[in-house]
């Protein structure tokens, strides 16, 4: 399992393959991928719907985002909530919280 620190105000850029899933491990962390954006809170995990850029960023200070090695067969499909918003950006995203 990769894992990697992330900061406040530094985007980090990932290609991600069909089924990858990702966990945050600590802290909070908001993650566009193909014009969705997500926020994942300690614990909670996201899988990749289909290939594509995703582009990561720690909200609030720093957190910890681990990458499985291995490709999940089946995934649920994202679903927007009014937490999780899939549009407007980090700073709308902000804003909102």
């Amino acid at each position: 399992m990769q894992s990697l620190t992330l900061t406040s105000n530094r985007l980090l850029r990932i290609t991600l393959e069909p089924g990858r899933q990702l966990r945050c491990a600590h802290g909070c962390l908001w993650l566009t991928f193909n014009g969705e954006d997500v926020i994942l809170r300690t614990g909670e995990y996201w899988t990749a719907p289909g290939h594509g850029l995703a582009l990561f960023e720690a909200y609030g200070g720093t957190a910890q985002l681990h990458l499985d090695p291995q490709l999940i067969k089946y995934h649920r499909p994202f679903r927007a909530t009014a937490a999780q918003p899939t549009f407007g950006g980090l700073g709308i995203l902000k804003r909102a919280l």
